[in-house]
């Protein structure tokens, strides 16, 4: 009997140290670019993320914080556009992960994205 306590205590103490449960206790943002253009910088507030290549997608970044996303800029070579965000549906964001997923950057149609909750 006590070997097997000891055994269940090991299995459960490594199945809750292999969990990653800081994914849960705050905010993550990753890019995907779905353009056919390689993006040089991407900034998400204050979050960067450099070369993003025609269809890839960054790894995943903390937010320092909980309030939604207010800027985001978008570079490729020599064109940049900034966008700012107005979404007053939404004060803060959920814990969690989340894909700002760039869809249109061009210079005729500025910037086309979507957030996806993963």
């Amino acid at each position: 009997m006590k070997k097997t306590t000891i055994l269940l205590l090991t299995i459960l103490f490594f199945s809750i140290g292999c969990t990653d449960i800081d994914d849960k206790l705050n905010v993550q943002i990753r890019v995907h670019n779905s353009t056919e253009v390689i993006l040089t910088k991407v900034s998400v507030d204050l979050l960067e993320y450099d070369y993003i290549a025609a269809g890839a997608k960054t790894a995943y970044k903390a937010k320092e914080d909980f309030l939604a996303v207010k800027q985001l800029t978008v570079e490729s070579d020599s064109l940049v556009i900034p966008l700012t965000i107005n979404n007053i549906q939404q004060d803060t964001l959920q814990p969690g992960r989340y894909t700002y997923k760039i869809n249109i950057f061009s210079e005729a149609d500025g910037i086309e994205f979507e957030v996806i909750e993963d």
